[in-house]
């Protein structure tokens, strides 16, 4: 493939990818999707650490990533552990622990947070990453880079 545009910042590329947990479990994939995904490289629709493993990349290329936390979505902050008042949530939306809920920030972003435990009168939530912590296989199959 001598010649072929290389995966940079900017670069309009399309892929298949699959994310895992290190033990196999699969987290996302496009593979069984009927259409690839499109992206421009540095436009926030994969994570920027994931990316930087497909920089150098040419079209053609089948690749498999062995991703420590710190090379994916980092290790989890002990900062990120909040405790909320049962009282914030619809006493009507069932609760469970292991749950993943979406939360507003103040600045009107959207956040996920996963919750770690219940009491009757409390709702302990912890914000990092869902995949902090976990080693990731990340593989890609690039199609076109332009």
């Amino acid at each position: 493939m001598s010649g072929s545009a290389q995966i940079a910042i900017g670069a309009q590329v399309t892929l298949h990818y699959r994310l895992q947990l290190a033990d196999g479990m699969e987290v996302e994939s496009s593979f069984d999707d009927p259409e690839p995904l499109q992206l421009v490289i540095g436009d926030g629709t994969i994570e920027a650490q994931l990316e930087q493993h497909l920089l150098g990349l040419q079209a053609g290329a089948h690749e498999r990533f062995l991703l420590t936390p710190d090379q994916a979505f980092g290790t989890p902050d002990p900062d990120a552990y909040q405790s909320l008042s049962r009282l914030l949530f619809d006493p009507a939306l069932p609760l469970a622990v292991g749950q993943i809920l979406e939360f507003d920030t103040p600045a009107g972003d959207a956040i996920a947070g996963t919750i770690v435990e219940l009491s009757k009168t409390t709702v302990q939530i912890d914000f990092n990453h869902p995949l902090a912590g976990r080693d990731l296989l990340f593989e890609v199959q690039v199609l076109a880079v332009a």
